[in-house]
């Protein structure tokens, strides 16, 4: 019995193994009939590697790959084969291949010449050492920039290429490698390469600007030049010029505007008059929009033509008197209460256009023609016109009949405080000649900005050598009435008391500042140099006198002490 179970049971176990035998065959069966039947495909990209089964004879859909900055040549076999559709028959690897982008680089300049290939054709993300050589008569080649206004500079063999790319060649006007200049220098290039500028026609031109700030360098800016000034510009070789640009341009640090002023100071052979006096009414809260100033060499087609004071002109805007156009959001005008209006005031002889009035005087209280600068002519109206000029007579008989409170209703008693002292210190024999003055919209009457000061200090003939009186040659008889005024008087005593510190070291401003710019000035008058201890138009003897600049500026500054002390005697101010 034992014999034949043991039989039994070896060919039950033997079963299931032949069993087991048996499906193991069948499924290998199965897979190699799967195996001759599909196969597989191996893609390879720059991204990696990616399989796929396919039935054997299938024609797979491929999808081209995408990389950036290379265009797609097509899908290769081991065998470097291009596969161009056919049915997959057996396991296959393909591998994409690529083709760099180009792209083409092309150098300009934008004025001058150039030497060598101006267009290159460049691998994406590579790099190109070679480049053109850029000249220009009168300038110095600093670089080849990305962008016309020369801020971001293209380095040759560094800076990596990844698309159609157009160079600048970078260029400044070559200016004397003295490192002693302090000043900027500006370049003027007209567009007929004449000297020749008229005072009242514009003529086309670029501005560049060289300064040591670079987001203040300006490249070749378009512009408009003309003269500007009265006699300044009949009398002096040096001339004063207004320029025009045709976009807003910041110069330096200043605000973006159109409109600038170049003073030749050509009636100031110290060239500080105008400096000190805009420079103190930024100390003075009142005076906000008093020009700031900047000296700067300027050069006109090439020729070194001097140091000039850079100003903003005296006009309504944003970054000047910000006072706005007369012009509600619809574009239509405002009533003349909320105008705000700009106005030019002073010799009864000028004619200033047809929005010019006189205002009625009062017990001898007027200041003669006042011309309406904003709104513009195309804006103002009739209501305007009789509105600002009914209101300027109201202040003519405030300030006549001594009439503080009605005065202080119409006015910003504190600009007329502010801008009596600074014009005070200075005594320009022009202070009731030409002055500003301007009303906020729905505001009072304010005095400034302050303008024009060549003509002060003792060094004019118009005027005199005297540092005494309140009273200049073209009195401003706002002025003269108003220091007769205990009110007024109060209040420009208290306001001295405030700043006395600060007038005491007006001097010290204009020693440093000529000190500053000693080497610029020396410049000014080595191209100048019939100034210097000459007889000029209105020019006092004691000027005439002095033969060089440290003189002149020894002259004005003890003029200014003499005339701070003069001050404060005839106040009580001790």
């Amino acid at each position: 019995m034992g014999k034949k179970k043991r039989i039994f049971n070896y060919i039950r176990l033997n079963g299931v193994t032949i069993i087991a035998a048996a499906v193991l065959i069948v499924l290998v069966a199965v897979c190699i009939a799967y195996d001759m039947s599909h196969v597989r495909l191996t893609l390879e990209t720059n991204t990696g590697v990616t399989e796929f089964t396919l039935e054997k004879g299938e024609i797979p859909s491929l999808t081209e790959p995408v990389r950036d900055g290379y265009t797609f040549i097509g899908w290769f076999d081991e065998n470097g084969e291009e596969y161009i559709g056919e049915a997959i028959i057996s396991n296959t690897v393909l591998h994409a291949e690529w083709m760099p982008e180009t792209h083409t680089v092309t150098f300009r300049n934008a004025v001058g010449t150039m030497e060598g290939q101006r267009t290159y054709e460049v691998s994406h993300n590579t790099t190109l050492a070679e480049a053109p050589t850029a000249q220009r008569f009168g300038y110095r080649f600093t670089g080849w920039y990305m962008d016309r206004n020369c801020r971001t500079e293209y380095i040759p063999g560094k800076t990596r290429i990844t698309s159609d790319l157009t160079l600048w060649a970078g260029m400044t006007m070559i200016l004397d490698e003295d490192p002693d200049l302090a000043a900027p220098a500006i370049y003027i290039v007209t567009s007929n390469k004449s000297s020749d500028i008229s005072k009242y026609e514009y003529s086309a031109c670029t501005v560049t600007v060289d300064s040591q700030y670079k987001k203040y360098c300006v490249i070749e800016a378009s512009a408009q030049i003309r003269g500007r000034g009265n006699s300044t510009w009949d009398l002096y070789e040096k001339k004063p010029y207004r320029i025009k640009f045709d976009k807003k341009t910041d110069l330096f640090g200043m605000g973006a505007a159109k409109d600038w002023i170049l003073l030749a100071n050509s009636v100031d052979m110290s060239m500080m008059r105008n400096y000190m006096v805009y420079k103190m009414a930024q100390e003075f809260e009142s005076c906000t929009y008093t020009t700031d100033c900047e000296f700067a060499h300027v050069y006109i087609n090439g020729v070194y033509n001097g140091l000039y004071l850079v100003c903003e002109q005296i006009e309504s805007g944003t970054n000047r008197v910000d006072i706005g156009d007369g012009l509600d959001s619809s574009g239509n005008p405002l009533s003349p209460e909320e105008t705000g209006f700009l106005l030019e005031c002073g010799n009864p002889g000028w004619d200033w256009g047809d929005w010019m009035f006189t205002a009625k005087a009062y017990k001898g209280v007027s200041i003669g023609n006042i011309a309406v600068k904003s709104p513009s002519g195309e804006v103002m109206t009739e209501e305007m016109y009789t509105y600002i000029q009914d209101y300027i007579s109201d202040v003519n008989r405030a300030i006549g009949k001594n009439d503080m409170e009605l005065l202080c209703e119409l006015v910003e008693i504190d600009t007329f405080v502010d801008t009596f002292i600074c014009n005070q210190i200075i005594k320009s024999g022009d202070m009731g000649w030409v002055f500003f003055a301007y009303k906020k919209p729905g505001g009072k009457l304010c005095l400034g900005p302050l303008w024009d000061y060549d003509q002060s200090s003792g060094i004019s003939e118009f005027g005199g050598a005297s540092y005494k009186g309140f009273t200049a040659a073209a009195p401003h008889t706002w002025y003269d009435k108003l220091i007769q005024n205990e009110a007024f008087r109060a209040l420009v005593i208290q306001r001295w008391e405030e700043k006395k510190e600060y007038i005491h070291s007006l001097t010290d401003m204009v020693n440093d500042a000529a000190e500053k710019y000693s080497s610029d000035i020396d410049k000014n008058y080595e191209r100048w140099d019939n100034f210097l201890g000459t007889k000029q138009w209105r020019s006092l003897p004691e000027v005439d006198a002095l033969k060089t600049y440290p003189e002149h500026v020894e002259y004005f500054t003890t003029w200014i002490e003499n005339r701070i002390h003069w001050i404060e005697t005839e106040l009580g101010i001790q």
